[in-house]
């Protein structure tokens, strides 16, 4: 099934495996990054303006995915450094059970 989308006022018969709403929101998304580039300057060509917006929307994109993986790997930190403290506390928490319990501490 596809869906009939709009930009820069041409019409467009769309086939997507996403719903209708994503695939119209994406379309839009287009539109407006182009519209906004012949705001800037109406000499650009359809072709200038439409390889000018997708280089606009794959740096969004890219920068996305950038700060995803810094955004992953402090996580990532975060989690190591919990680890360790469980670690350590579960040692601490072994020897006092064993001292306890009458046994000599395992090195």
């Amino acid at each position: 099934m596809g869906v009939e989308v709009k930009i820069l006022g041409k019409s467009f018969q769309v086939k997507s495996q996403y719903d209708e709403k994503f695939t119209a929101d994406t379309a839009e998304l287009v539109n407006s990054r182009m519209k906004e580039l012949i705001g800037k300057s109406k000499n650009f060509s359809t072709e200038t303006v439409a390889i000018l917006a997708a280089m606009n929307i794959a740096g969004d994109y890219l920068r996305l995915i950038q700060a995803e993986g810094i955004r992953k790997e402090k996580i990532k930190k975060r989690l190591d450094i919990i680890a360790e403290v469980v670690q350590e506390k579960a040692k601490q928490f072994d020897t006092q059970r064993e001292v306890l319990e009458g046994q000599a501490p395992k090195a």
